[in-house]
């Protein structure tokens, strides 16, 4: 249900799910609506989690994603959009795989250490991410600059060195559930038939 009630209370009040401080804010109000209604109308609760939960397990089994099958993105699921942005990741690539060789020891170790700590509970994961990953991409950017410093006949070489890798990670971060997006819109246009399955459901 988190799933589904996230992306519009998002779309709702204008928020950004790839920040993980603004994602933290819906999760939590999504996660009070849950509670409210586990209260005040359990059975009616329990059959659309399990309607839900369905659903989800058959949209991912076919590789593809709920954004793709929400009647509000009908639009946007068409060849045109898919070779634009094929187009898109092609001319943006070089600065994608920068920024994901330059951050992604931080980004992995962030993701593992969270997951570890939390052991499933997800009520607390953004908060307690932010914290690991300002900790973790300090401790990457210094190691950039003695290292970048210790082969430069400057401090100007290392000093540029970081900020490229702070603007490509920022890039890369985005950019990522990009291709992830186009990946999925492939999937929808090269089987309409299932695609329109899942879209009746």
């Amino acid at each position: 249900i988190e799933l589904m009630l996230k992306p519009a209370k998002l779309k709702e009040q204008g928020l950004d799910g790839r920040k993980l401080d603004e994602d933290f804010i819906v999760t939590k109000q999504v996660t009070e609506m849950v509670n409210k209604a586990e209260i005040e109308n359990k059975e009616l609760l329990d059959v659309v989690k399990e309607k839900t939960s369905s659903y989800l397990k058959e949209v991912r089994r076919n590789g593809m994603r709920d954004w793709l099958i929400d009647p509000l993105n009908s639009k946007r699921i068409h060849a045109v959009s898919l070779g634009l942005r094929f187009f898109l990741i092609l001319l943006a690539l070089p600065f994608y795989l920068t920024g994901l060789l330059l951050n992604i020891v931080p980004f992995k170790l962030t993701e593992i250490l969270t997951k570890k700590v939390l052991k499933g509970n997800r009520e607390f994961y953004s908060s307690i991410a932010v914290g690991f990953g300002m900790i973790l991409l300090m401790i990457n950017y210094l190691l950039i600059f003695f290292i970048v410093y210790h082969f430069s006949p400057n401090i100007l070489c290392p000093i540029l060195s970081c900020m490229i890798a702070g603007i490509t990670g920022m890039f890369a971060l985005d950019f990522h559930f990009c291709i992830l997006k186009t990946l999925g819109l492939k999937r929808a246009l090269s089987n309409p038939v299932l695609f329109k399955q899942l879209a009746d459901k």
